[in-house]
């Protein structure tokens, strides 16, 4: 391998995550059409770094003369679905990994770190008499980071669960055409912390333990017409577990995750999973596939509103409550903001919030006002914007008159003058003409009557001797 690895690191993987040692280690195993997988992890405690030991072992087909050369040459790989990068990430989190490979009757043992060349390596391979093994080991030692950031890391369950949402889409695929796959994954800790879930522990689970999803095909625009998108999703309802949601894009057999609603769109109980593939997306990622790269012909927004269109129909058909709250939801903003009427986007995903459509519509409100208002000479087109703007903030004028007569009418032989005066202007105050501009904000006497729009002084509870002398 003719290139400085720590330099290679540093340009192809610079801030990568401690999981993708597992992801990488866990696709090659699968490239390798491994069906029993096992990941074991030793550590002292949480806090001796420098003692964890990773062993990763699979059947698959291992290290053969084939398989090494692509190993042993950046950038070398078979299709577009393939960077020849990943195991550059290995040496971003250890020094050494020693690597053992049974296959047909040969065994193959290498270490790889930074010195590795893939040349003289090669020769490290002796036959094996009668041999029915398949077998390929990896031991990663000399973590030489100052620290090891989450437990979760550590953690079997949550491995299992970051392998899922990773290679989902490989794992389904695999599981649709009938193959299965084992995991075992075993953490060792010579001193637990059972305070943080940090204690020896094992977790075993295989590709039937998936859950089924539906399908769905849809077309986009302006990609090709003979390219299709599929909506793999499942929704289920179960009170007794935490509402959650998965939305991820398939990229050479692995999901991307890709936020596209918030949790907050999804009722309570309800467990959410969408994943969208398409051979479109072949090859489309960053060296680290942790980001789409698009083509020209598609913007990222554009993407996005496509899948989220997507999953606004489907939702609103296995969800059908949604459209009933979000109509009543509708129904209550038009009445209280009738100003914003034609503001109110209708192709919102999910459960809408309430804050959230005020929010958007009264960006698209101020942003037609200061349209207008930047004008110093309106067209046609302009002067009956001008007109409808006029109409809606007169209609908010109106509103709050409302609610504060409204307030006003509420007052009784109970109330203290002085609450009456602060509804109206507030106490030891005086409001003059010429602070006209800031000091209009500061009362309500116009809701009495509009002449009280043009004023030269107003006093609140104050003396007219002590503001004339």
């Amino acid at each position: 391998m003719k290139i400085e690895l720590e330099n290679a690191i540093k340009v192809f993987h610079p801030n990568p995550s401690y999981e993708q040692v597992y992801f990488e280690a866990v696709a090659n195993s699968l490239d390798a059409n491994a069906n029993e997988i096992t990941i074991n992890i030793s550590i002292e405690s949480f806090d001796k770094s420098k003692s964890l030991e990773v062993i990763i072992q699979d059947n698959g087909d291992g290290f053969t003369d084939k398989n090494f050369s692509k190993f042993s040459k950046l950038l070398k790989v078979d299709n577009a679905a393939h960077k020849g990068l990943g195991r550059l990430v290995y040496l971003a989190y250890f020094s050494r990994i020693e690597i053992e490979s049974i296959f047909e009757e040969w065994k193959r043992s290498f270490v790889f770190n930074s010195d590795f060349d893939g040349e003289n390596q090669s020769f490290k391979k002796t036959r094996m008499k009668n041999n029915s093994l398949r077998q390929t080991i990896l031991k990663f030692s000399g973590y030489f980071k100052e620290k090891v950031y989450t437990y979760d890391f550590l953690n079997p369950q949550k491995i299992k669960e970051s392998l899922l949402r990773q290679f989902f889409p490989l794992f389904f695929s695999i599981k649709e055409s009938g193959r299965d796959i084992k995991f075992s994954i075993e953490l060792k800790v010579d001193f637990p912390s059972r305070e943080n879930n940090f204690y020896s522990q094992i977790c075993e689970f295989s590709l039937k333990d998936l859950p089924e999803l539906k399908k769905q095909i849809f077309k986009i625009p302006q990609v090709d017409l003979i390219q299709s998108f599929d909506t793999y999703y499942s929704i289920e309802k179960n009170i007794a577990y935490s509402k959650s949601l998965y939305t991820a894009v398939c990229v050479d057999n692995r999901a991307i995750p890709y936020e596209l609603i918030s949790i907050d769109a999804i009722p309570d109980g309800y467990q959410v999973r969408f994943l969208f593939m398409s051979e479109y997306f072949i090859g489309k990622t960053n060296t680290s596939r942790q980001k789409i790269d698009l083509p020209d012909e598609m913007t990222e927004r554009q993407l996005r509103e496509y899948f989220r269109q997507q999953m606004g129909k489907i939702i609103d058909e296995e969800i059908p409550d949604i459209a009933k709250k979000n109509g009543r939801l509708r129904s209550e903003i038009n009445k209280n903001y009738p100003h914003l009427d034609g503001y109110i986007s209708d192709e919102n995903v999910g459960l809408i919030q309430k804050s959230t459509v005020l929010e958007e519509a009264q960006k698209k409100f101020f942003n037609d006002q200061r349209t207008v208002l930047d004008c110093e000479h309106l067209n046609e087109d302009q002067y009956f914007k001008a007109l409808e703007l006029s109409s809606r903030t007169l209609a908010e004028y109106v509103i709050y008159r409302a609610r504060i007569i409204s307030k006003l009418k509420t007052m009784t032989l109970n109330n203290s003058e002085k609450e009456i005066h602060e509804l109206i202007v507030p106490t030891k105050t005086t409001l003059r003409q010429e602070k006209f501009d800031y000091d209009i904000f500061n009362n309500n006497v116009w809701m009495l009557d509009d002449k009280y729009m043009s004023y030269n002084v107003i006093l609140s509870d104050e003396q007219m001797k002590k503001n004339y002398t």
